[in-house]
């Protein structure tokens, strides 16, 4: 997994680090929170992020994807929500 980003969404940031230290190992992991928002729309901007970036997947919620081009998607979201 080294290199890839997880695009996903929690109700609990300890728990996910928790469970994704467990699967990750020895990687290193670095966590940005980049949105906060209701349980509705981080369902749909979720969705939104793992379509646009469909090809950049290499399995389940982690892609070979900058977290610039993240960045830049969320904030074009942001101006039209």
């Amino acid at each position: 997994m080294n290199g890839l980003v997880k695009i996903g969404r929690t109700s609990s940031m300890t728990r996910r680090l928790q469970s994704l230290q467990t699967a990750v190992g020895d990687c290193k992991l670095i966590v940005e929170n980049k949105v906060q928002m209701t349980t509705n729309r981080a369902k749909t901007l979720e969705k939104k992020i793992h379509k646009i970036f469909e090809k950049q997947r290499r399995y389940g919620e982690w892609f070979d994807v900058s977290i610039e081009s993240i960045d830049k998607f969320i904030r074009v979201l942001r101006s039209v929500y």
